[in-house]
């Protein structure tokens, strides 16, 4: 936002009591007349300020002259649009289920669990599976509740040592789970894979871990965490016989780590215990891998509440002329009830003061610090038409943290004098004649 402190170097020139005068040095950014934000011309982002300068007689003075233009104010703001958040979608922290198949392709004993999580952007609600079913990759049905019972969120593999031989085939579990969320109840579907492997051991397979079953991506686009962590768990029956990370995977022979994401032609041999998230917009995919044959994955997602988006919101108090500089309210919060500031000016008819402050409000929902306060209002002027004794001039700018340069500095020139209507305090149809706020719903004015 400006600075309060601006030099008025401009009322020294010759030129400046010359009606709609502008600096030269000044005129490629500031300019007589407001201009229409559009995204075309000017992309999301741009802000255009205001700033006025008043035709008075000093106290010790009979001619009226023009003083300093005031410390530029937001005007007006293209906001940007928020990025789509990643929605409702179900997650499982075991999406492979790997059984350790004996020399004759049966089944040694195993019994394991998935969690079943269903997300609201960044956010968990509570879930519950409804329903199971079981079918493997030849499209033979199996009763459900034979291997895979579930509970609350929790669906759990429990295989008998010989119950079934995986010696050519995988089983798919299709995972159906609810969840309510905002208000209204949903539906997701979700498949774990069953996977038999001979790993040539008695009885022990493994199992694929991962530091987190999704990835938290704030709303300004930053992450909860910077890597993943990941390793291997060697288990028999329900008995864990050693853990693996990618430094010490080699002891097992032909077992590996890999990963892979979006616009990646190829998967990556992981061998650092974590893997970085730099980069990763959607999804990152983890694999374990038993010489040529993936034996366990992690599908890994980006949820987010969505990012970026917001509004300037700029509030108005009007105070008895003269006083003090009203003080700002509490940063942080929304404005209070009842606060002496309020989101529409207040009319000033001479006896009162009316001042603005704003502040950007990110998309979601927390607050910069309040800027300002600005004068906005005085005295109503010597009789004429509209423009002998109150100016505007109006700048843009593109990014979000820089101000207009200062109008008080440069070298002189005079500006094309401007029509105007001949009605003093003339306000058309659908205009006001004080500002009224720009705010979420309604951002520019």
């Amino acid at each position: 936002m400006p600075s309060t402190n601006l030099p008025s170097s401009w009322t020294n020139d010759a030129d400046f009591q010359t009606q709609e005068y502008i600096r030269e040095s000044a005129r490629s950014i500031w300019f007589d007349n407001p201009v229409d934000l559009n995204a075309s011309e000017y992309g999301m982002g741009t802000k255009q300020w205001v700033c006025i300068r008043k035709k008075y007689a000093d106290p010790n003075t009979t001619d009226a002259t023009w003083h300093a233009y005031s410390t530029p104010a937001l005007w007006s703001y293209y906001a940007q649009d928020g990025d789509a958040g990643t929605g409702v979608i179900a997650d499982s922290d075991n999406d492979t289920i790997v059984l350790s198949l004996k020399a004759d392709g049966y089944n040694n004993e195993l019994t394991q669990q998935s969690v079943i999580t269903i997300y609201n952007g960044a956010t968990a609600v509570a879930t519950t599976v409804t329903n199971v079913s079981v079918k493997d990759s030849l499209n033979n049905t199996y009763p459900s509740q034979t291997w895979i019972t579930y509970s609350g969120n929790i669906v759990t593999a429990t295989f008998p040592e010989n119950a079934i031989n995986l010696s050519d085939k995988q089983l798919l579990v299709t995972v159906t789970a609810t969840a309510v969320v905002d208000g209204e109840p949903v539906t997701r579907n979700i498949v774990i894979t069953i996977l038999g492997v001979h790993f040539g051991s008695d009885g022990v397979s493994y199992k694929l871990g991962v530091s987190s079953p999704v990835i938290h991506r704030y709303a300004n686009g930053s992450f909860y965490q910077n890597s993943l962590y990941v390793w291997c768990t060697a288990v028999r029956g329900t008995t864990t016989v050693n853990t693996y990370t990618p430094s010490n995977i080699s002891e097992l022979g032909d077992f590996y780590f890999t990963w892979i994401a979006p616009g990646m032609a190829t998967e990556r041999r992981i061998t650092k215990n974590a893997v970085s998230l730099t980069g990763i917009t959607e999804w990152i995919e983890i694999n374990l891998y038993y010489g040529e044959t993936r034996i366990d994955y992690e599908l890994i997602y980006v949820v987010s509440d969505g990012q970026g988006g917001g509004y300037y919101e700029s509030i108005f108090r009007a105070v008895a002329k003269g006083s003090t500089t009203p003080t700002l309210p509490t940063n942080g919060i929304a404005l209070p009830s009842g606060s002496p500031w309020a989101h529409s000016a207040q009319n000033s008819d001479g006896s009162l003061d009316v001042w603005m402050a704003s502040r950007w409000v990110y998309g979601d929902g927390t607050y910069d610090n309040w800027q300002g306060p600005w004068i906005i209002s005085g005295s109503t002027g010597d009789a004429g038409i509209d423009g002998d004794t109150h100016e505007y001039i109006y700048a843009i700018t593109i990014n979000e943290t820089v101000s207009p340069a200062d109008p008080n500095s440069g070298t002189a020139s005079t500006a094309s004098q401007a029509t105007s209507p001949t009605q003093d305090d003339f306000v058309p149809e659908g205009w006001t004649d004080s500002p009224q706020s720009i705010d979420e719903n309604n951002r520019v004015e």
